[in-house]
């Protein structure tokens, strides 16, 4: 029993000693669980595919050794690509938008994991944005696709930026995948959405279609006198009024704002300057006698009570025969919508996004943008925070009789001195007409009494905005003189 014993201890001993002789001839980390990817068969192997160590010295050999990290998918693997997308706290990404296009990008296949950071408003004041984006580069961790910031934050300033950082698409539109993107627009929003002959991102697109920002509805017992008597002043709907006195009618506004009135002087607001359509030339109205006299008129037409404002299309009274505002008015019944003014369709960059044009990653941020905005329902959800693909294809319908205007592509470029110049004029125009009114209790609007007094003060001491008018209107006869050519 001893002797068999000791038998099998032997030949345990000596297949043991097989084994060590033979684990010695094999490469390192031959063995391998089912399943699992060698960090090896990819890096640091020499000429025959095998990494080679030296045998642990005798200090190490009591050391615990590292173990080479598996490659996975999981968010916080470096080895699956990340692309941040950027947007204003101001206009935010939804989270359910957020999870629409990462399942958009999963489904797609495209390998990356999409990293959403909301930019903080202050970021965009004072021109700090440039600022903000260096100093997250210096950390990795800048966006590759980016908001342009947003008028509200000075509209020369996103145009500037837009130039200077977004990527050009005109290349990339023109490939299988960038026509996808293209179709899903309309000709006269990728017209929106170019600056000097290139576009540098999808276009912005308004939930109403048609990028308008002032509408004029005409109520339908009154529209032959007004086709008859209208030529897109205000002083001519005042005689479709008269001409219809016994009715007492009155001319609804949603609330009174500079731009509306411009359009009426036949001028349009575009990037802060104001321009005159007949003329083709940009002008101070700050400065012009016809300010000053349709100002007071309209003052007046409140103060008789022909003028009123009101809320909503809801709110309209009975004699209303005719209702402007800055949205479209859904299902107004009654009503006819006219056009205002025609619609000059000037470039509009502010809200939208686009690729960092120094992004390490801009080929595959490429991918990612053309999948979302190939995509209706994603585009939707981006614009808007929700599905809307029925809207979507309405808009592009609507917009199909739409043109693009003189101005179409061009944008000033102007010395910082010029862009502060033209921000003070913009206030002073604002001012205008929003100090016609005062609030008085609960938010409500009353109107203001000393405005005679501001009207009259405001006209007879001018205030001086430099060479930024005489600077933008050089540009303009540059830019209508290469057009012609």
């Amino acid at each position: 029993m001893k002797i068999r014993r000791f038998e099998r201890l032997a030949l345990l001993l000596i297949l043991m000693a097989c084994l060590f002789a033979c684990k010695k001839g094999e490469p390192q980390n031959a063995t391998e669980e089912p399943g699992a990817t060698s960090q090896e068969e990819t890096t640091d192997m020499d000429s025959t595919g095998i990494i080679d160590l030296p045998p642990p010295t005798p200090d190490e050999k009591n050391e615990t050794q590292p173990t080479p990290e598996k490659q996975s998918t999981d968010a916080g693997d470096d080895s699956v690509p990340h692309l941040i997308w950027g947007y204003s706290e101001i206009r935010p990404i939804s989270v359910e938008a957020q999870s629409a296009v990462k399942k958009r990008i999963a489904d797609a296949g495209i390998g990356c994991i999409i990293d959403f950071i909301a930019i903080p408003s202050e970021v965009f004041e004072g021109g700090h944005y440039r600022t903000w984006l260096e100093e997250q580069k210096s950390d990795n961790m800048a966006p590759d696709i980016l908001t342009s910031g947003t008028w509200e934050h000075g509209a020369l300033d996103v145009a500037d930026f837009v130039r200077d950082v977004f990527l050009p698409l005109n290349d990339y539109l023109k490939s299988d995948e960038g026509r996808l993107v293209q179709e899903n627009f309309s000709s006269v929003e990728w017209l929106r959405s170019t600056m000097e002959q290139t576009i540098y991102s999808v276009p912005k697109r308004l939930k109403d279609g048609t990028g308008r920002d002032k509408y004029l509805y005409v109520k339908d017992s009154y529209i032959e006198d007004f086709n008859e008597i209208y030529d897109s002043t205000y002083q001519s709907l005042r005689k479709v009024s008269e001409k219809n006195a016994s009715g007492n009618p009155v001319i609804a506004f949603s609330g009174a704002s500079y731009d509306q009135l411009e359009a009426w002087m036949g001028y349009w607001n575009l990037f802060l300057f104001t321009y005159e359509i007949e003329s083709g030339r940009a002008k101070d109205l700050t400065k012009l006698n016809e300010t000053r006299e349709l100002l007071q008129l309209i003052y007046t037409d409140y103060q008789t009570g022909l003028l009123i404002n009101v809320g909503a299309p809801s709110e309209l009274p009975e004699n209303a025969i005719a209702y402007m505002s800055y949205k479209r008015a859904q299902d107004l019944k009654g009503y006819t919508e006219v056009m205002l003014t025609s619609d000059p369709l000037p470039s509009d960059f502010g809200g939208t996004y686009g690729i960092r044009s120094d992004s390490s990653k801009k080929d595959l941020a490429l991918q990612v943008y053309g999948v979302c905005y190939s995509d209706p329902k994603i585009a939707s959800i981006l614009y808007w925070g929700e599905e809307d693909e029925d809207s979507w294809k309405k808009i592009t319908e609507d917009l199909s009789s739409y043109t693009s205007g003189p101005l179409t592509g061009f944008v000033p470029v102007l010395s910082e001195e010029e862009k502060d110049s033209l921000s003070e004029y913009l206030r002073d125009e604002t001012d205008l007409a929003a100090k016609m009114f005062r609030i008085k209790g609960q938010g409500m609007l009353e109107l203001n009494p000393d405005y005679p007094d501001f009207l009259d003060d405001f006209f007879e001491n001018p205030k001086d905005y430099g060479t930024v008018f005489d600077t933008i209107n050089a540009q303009l006869e540059q830019w209508a003189a290469d057009k012609s050519e």
